[in-house]
């Protein structure tokens, strides 16, 4: 078996994929290449998608994977492909014509897939065709770069229910996505819930994109520097639980997903797309709704209670492995040896 995996494509999100592969298949078996893709437009295929095709023998099956925050399917790609994976599937809002070739995928993250003399060399094989995107695709490589190996996600460390650490986007906010009404807001009242708590030590908060560009004004009380991605896992091992709400255009962000491979205790407001199987509330995580009573509350009832965040602890690590790791992802699809 071998895969071929399209030049283009935002490499912060084909990442996790590639390194399924690499995994499955072995490094010498995953090529870059354009040529099976060019029936394709060209804007489709550079988006945050990632096409590819995996031969054996005489056969050859298309896939696609959607890694990006709308659950919309896109219609080309679909047509394209022998199967459709969406880390945003949305069954009940698909039209029935997308429905058969349509698998739901855990929401997946930024991994560093291989070593820096391997990512140099992939991108400078995957430089997109005009020289203007040659200094965004670059960039992209770079932040990577940044990015920790998947090894690195992994449950552990001590948790001290004393203490929760949150460090979030900012969002900007417009006439489409209402975010200051959404995930901003979700998130501002779930760290001034926590804030209340008198035997509770709150680190982190929003981080902003920048003034003009996220409504400060709204969430002054909450914003932070950044953290490196080191102390955010660290830190995140240590907190006794975990916020998850549904992000831009109401995705599952990369934080579910690190979440998850983290197997943190995760509280939660209602999850709006599929997941490969639902969440059980009480089972693998805690869900509530989005007042700052009930967050409070619940983040309270988890420091009191570390049976039950040990519990919520386990059996999300246990979904993981089973639907969320870049080889259960890729099963997912149908795609094992």
């Amino acid at each position: 078996m071998r895969a071929i995996i399209d030049t283009a494509g935002d490499i912060l999100y084909k990442s996790f994929y590639i390194l399924g592969l690499t995994e499955l298949l072995g490094a010498e078996n995953v090529q870059f290449s354009s040529s099976p893709f060019t029936e394709i437009p060209y804007t489709l295929r550079n988006d945050k998608v990632m096409n590819f095709v995996v031969q054996e023998g005489v056969s050859e099956k298309r896939y696609t994977i959607a890694c990006n925050d709308h659950h919309a399917v896109i219609p080309e790609l679909y047509e394209w492909c022998d199967v459709y994976g969406s880390v945003n599937a949305n069954r009940a809002l698909a039209e029935e014509r997308f429905h058969p070739k349509l698998v739901a995928l855990c929401p997946s993250f930024g991994v560093r897939y291989a070593p820096v003399s391997t990512l140099v060399a992939h991108a400078l094989r995957c430089l997109p065709p005009q020289p203007t995107r040659w200094k965004k695709h670059i960039g992209k490589y770079r932040r990577l770069l940044k990015r920790k190996a998947y090894s690195q996600y992994t449950p552990g460390g001590e948790v001290d229910s004393h203490y929760l650490f949150t460090c979030s986007t900012l969002w900007y906010n417009d006439e489409w996505n209402h975010n200051d009404e959404n995930v901003n807001l979700d998130r501002a009242t779930f760290i001034r819930a926590c804030r209340s708590i008198e035997d509770l030590t709150l680190e982190g908060g929003l981080v902003s994109q920048g003034a003009g560009r996220s409504s400060e004004e709204l969430f002054r009380d909450c914003l932070c520097l950044p953290y490196s991605t080191d102390q955010w896992i660290a830190l995140t091992r240590k907190s006794v639980c975990v916020f998850n709400t549904p992000a831009f255009w109401q995705c599952h962000g990369w934080k579910l997903g690190e979440y998850m491979a983290l197997g943190k205790a995760i509280v939660s407001t209602p999850l709006f797309n599929d997941l490969p199987e639902p969440l059980v509330s009480g089972t693998h995580y805690h869900l509530t709704d989005r007042s700052f009573d009930s967050l409070r509350d619940t983040v309270h009832h988890l420091m009191l209670h570390p049976e039950y965040r040990r519990h919520l602890e386990h059996n999300i690590t246990d979904y993981w492995q089973r639907y969320g790791t870049p080889l259960a992802s890729l099963a997912l699809l149908g795609i094992t040896r």
